[in-house]
């Protein structure tokens, strides 16, 4: 164990003490130190950049160490992928042509060195709806084993994943491999569209498998609710904000400025608004294609809090605050007070 005091901050869930970075070389030892309140962290493509420089404010297990999670193998018919097999090892593993759309998805994560570092595990646990492997896995019918001190359960992916950010993780409980079922006799691919041909977040990516027997299925995703339902119905009720006139629009209060939430980026982007806001009218331009930036929000885009949003850092540097609204009134934050983590 080694303890981390950078700018001397104190642990979030132990105040008065500093953060613990343990490197456990066994799964129980790692699930112990999960039970306790401490964070698994593998490649870190994720976590790291989202700290934006801070100490984490968390205990942190590293799984790297540990050899049961990782790699690929084949059980029987199907095949398992440890937790923490980085994209790579994935893109170049001998696997069945019907899992194509796997490894054409694991080329496309990030740059070489995101997929050298960054696990399959990470992915899944982050629950983007940007993430690269969802769609291929949705499409393989993987499912996912997860494990804690009390024991291991299987889901479906489709069960795993319940909303950008959100999983059925339970507390103390680590993904510990992906399982894939037998393949058909099929081919399969996969595609993303991004703002440039490479090293980019997807905006709308998709996989689809066609079985040489016939029969056909596809899988889509994205960067937004529509996206990441891929194709099934909603699992809650919705509410459209697109008529509330006071959400909308750009103005200028005192010597400050107003942006309703369901302000969309198009409208960002051709506002009237001070030079020292070049970053943020940008930033807004580099959001999707020109369909995504007319209908996305900048509210959306906070709320999303991933890790990969554009508006983030040029409102962060503007200082920034938001005003959260309920039946028992209102209240503001700074934007560095309200995103709490990817997905919080």
């Amino acid at each position: 164990m080694v303890s981390l005091h950078a700018n001397n901050v104190a642990s979030h869930d132990h105040p008065g003490s500093p953060v613990a970075y343990f490197t456990p070389d066994n799964l129980h030892d790692a699930l112990t130190a999960l039970e306790g309140g401490a964070r698994a962290v593998a490649g870190g493509t994720d976590l790291y950049p989202a700290l934006a420089g801070a100490a984490p404010r968390e205990d942190l297990v590293d799984l790297s160490r540990i050899a049961e999670l990782e790699g690929v193998t084949q059980q029987g018919a199907g095949w398992r992928i440890g937790a923490t097999t980085s994209w790579n090892t994935i893109a170049h593993a001998a696997l069945p042509r019907a899992f194509t759309c796997l490894q054409q998805a694991a080329r496309e994560v990030g740059a070489i060195q995101i997929q050298q570092a960054g696990t399959i595990g990470g992915n899944l646990v982050n629950a983007s709806p940007a993430a690269d492997g969802v769609p291929p896995l949705l499409l393989l019918d993987a499912e996912v084993e997860l494990r804690g001190l009390g024991g291991a359960r299987r889901l479906k992916l489709a069960q795993f994943l319940r909303g950008p950010g959100q999983t059925a993780l339970e507390r103390g409980e680590l993904i510990t491999a992906v399982y894939l079922p037998a393949p058909p006799d099929a081919r399969s691919a996969f595609v993303k569209l991004g703002s440039r041909a490479y090293l980019v977040i997807s905006f709308v990516m998709a996989a689809a498998l066609v079985e040489l027997e016939g029969g056909a299925r596809a899988v889509a995703g994205g960067t937004d609710l529509y996206p990441a339902l891929a194709g099934a119905a909603p699992r809650e009720d919705l509410v459209d904000l697109s008529r509330i006139a006071e959400l909308e629009g750009v103005t200028q209060q005192g010597a400050g400025w107003r942006v309703g939430a369901t302000t969309s980026w198009n409208t960002i982007a051709h506002a009237a608004l001070p030079r020292a806001f070049t970053c943020l009218q940008q930033a807004a331009r580099e959001v999707g294609a020109i369909q995504i930036q007319q209908a996305g929000t900048i509210g959306g885009n906070l709320v999303n809090a991933s890790p990969a949003a554009d508006g983030v850092p040029p409102l962060l540097l503007l200082d920034a605050e938001v005003e959260l609204r309920g039946l028992g009134g209102a209240r503001r934050l700074k934007l560095a007070q309200f995103l709490r983590g990817p997905g919080q």
